[in-house]
């Protein structure tokens, strides 16, 4: 469906103290082959995989430590 193509971009900082697997997946369930092609398009896998607990780590801009 031509809606799937397409992405959500918001104007303003918004980023759920959700888990980076779950902030990708924004809300959708997708498998890990997604996920890592998401990540990678959005080249933030690299930054994904540095993190102390890789996909589990938490997002959040109220914690900058983790962001």
């Amino acid at each position: 469906a031509l809606r799937a193509q397409f992405g959500v971009v918001f104007q303003n900082d918004f980023i759920p103290a959700v888990s980076l697997r779950e902030n990708v997946a924004f809300f959708r369930t997708l498998e890990d082959e997604d996920m890592t092609k998401a990540a990678e398009t959005a080249q933030a896998l690299s930054f994904i995989k540095e993190k102390p607990n890789g996909w589990e780590e938490m997002a959040s801009i109220t914690n900058k430590q983790n962001i």
